[in-house]
């Protein structure tokens, strides 16, 4: 079985002893393609070299809510992109969107931040990996504006919120499922998975982080998707291999990144 991990971390330093070594443990495991996420100009910068470095690993480029302090850097999201556009390793922008997790988050200028994001996503024609903590209410106005939205979206991080997973399932986004699904969860969250059709979700990692239940504690990596296949396939009430086959077709066909 082959897979692809739509979001991960491999420029994070706890890789930086032992990263060519981790890479072909993955690669061993079957992971076809990576996609490593951008969270701020200097980690979108490294998310590129990375790419540029490994043929099975592609990038999305962008400013993480937490790093607000970035806001006036913004337009080097789009110029980071247009100097590396005939690579065609930059395939969304992302990680970008609301968390008001922490005490006392600015969310005006969260909110500001996200829309000038989503305007460089649609201006180039590229999808968007949300990051949404603690902020349903605030991401649902913005997206209920589907005119302004690029077409293709994938919620990387969200709250299964019904009203979010009605809008998500009415118009066709995406999900990416990481290693915390394996946690104990209530069944409510069970509940909004089973709704959302196989054909909108992908495996993610998000690699060093949320390691699955299985071996939790360690550093993830993408080694770790098949836990992550085998709890939707329990939800589910379907095979590992189905699973893996749609959330590959799903990716490629995304992020059109498939040979």
């Amino acid at each position: 079985m082959e897979y692809i991990d739509v979001h991960a971390h491999y420029d994070d330093d706890r890789f930086v002893e032992d990263l060519e070594n981790e890479l072909e443990i993955v690669r061993k495991s079957g992971v076809k393609y990576i996609i490593n996420a951008g969270s701020s100009i200097e980690n979108s910068k490294k998310a590129i070299n990375l790419a540029l470095n490994q043929d099975f690993i592609y990038c999305t480029v962008g400013i993480h809510p937490e790093c607000i302090d970035e806001i006036d850097r913004v337009n080097e999201v789009e110029k980071l992109y247009n100097e590396n556009k005939t690579t065609g390793k930059i395939v969304a922008i992302g990680e970008i969107g609301l968390d008001y997790h922490y005490d006392n988050p600015n969310k005006e200028k969260q909110i500001e931040l996200f829309k000038k994001q989503i305007q460089i996503a649609k201006k180039l024609d590229l999808p968007i990996q949300i990051h949404s903590r603690d902020a349903v209410e605030d991401m649902i106005k913005i997206i209920k504006n589907e005119d302004e939205l690029p077409n293709k979206i994938m919620f990387h991080c969200y709250e299964l919120n019904e009203e979010l997973t009605k809008i998500i399932i009415q118009r066709g986004y995406s999900i990416s499922l990481g290693g915390n699904i394996t946690y104990k969860r209530k069944e409510s969250v069970k509940e909004q998975i089973k709704r959302i059709p196989l054909k909108q979700i992908m495996l993610e990692t998000d690699s060093p982080y949320l390691a699955p239940q299985e071996v939790r504690g360690t550093r993830n990596s993408s080694k770790n998707l098949k836990y992550v296949a085998q709890e939707i396939a329990k939800i589910k009430g379907i095979s590992i291999e189905e699973v893996v086959r749609q959330t590959y077709k799903n990716a490629c066909e995304f992020y059109n990144i498939c040979k």
